[in-house]
């Protein structure tokens, strides 16, 4: 299936094909690693929009701002990070990176408690990561991943408020 499905799918799929296949902005902006980057970094970037707008959190005018940086307000306890953190993760668990793999692994125990989530990114990497406590079966710390491999990991102990 599509990497990217949704508005702004053809356009990003048509970038893909002209850096990529057709070569037609030039040999050495396609064998260029950072253009790999790039492209990770706009179709990301175009599913998060579409994503905000879907769920009516950002207008145009928002959309546009977000170039900026994000445009929701920080969360301000534990618990509302993990929900929103989760909802995001949710909303890809139907996708599938380039290999055809679920973007969204979920691993639990033999009694079926949730032990991990992890999602990934449209290559196929590692790029967040929801662990939960086996006793009480709340999460107990998010690890975010960057793309180029350095992992950020945050536990309730951390947050401020709650």
């Amino acid at each position: 299936g599509p990497i990217f499905d949704g508005p702004a799918g053809p356009v990003l799929e048509d970038i893909r094909v002209r850096l990529f296949e057709q070569r037609t902005l030039g040999g050495s902006v396609a064998d260029d690693s950072r253009t790999q980057v790039i492209y990770e970094r706009l179709a990301e970037w175009l599913a998060d929009r579409a994503e905000e707008c879907a769920s009516g959190g950002a207008s145009a005018s928002s959309t546009a701002a977000a170039a900026k940086g994000p445009t929701m307000p920080a969360p301000t306890t534990w618990a509302e990070y993990v929900r929103r953190t989760m909802a995001s993760i949710d909303k890809r668990a139907h996708l599938v990176d380039q290999r055809g793999n679920p973007r969204v692994v979920r691993t639990c125990s033999s009694s079926g408690v949730p032990l991990i989530v992890d999602l990934m990114d449209w290559r196929g990497r590692r790029r967040a990561r929801l662990a939960y406590d086996a006793a009480s079966g709340e999460v107990s710390s998010v690890t975010l991943v960057s793309s180029d491999g350095r992992e950020i990991e945050l536990g309730q102990s951390l947050a401020q408020g709650d």
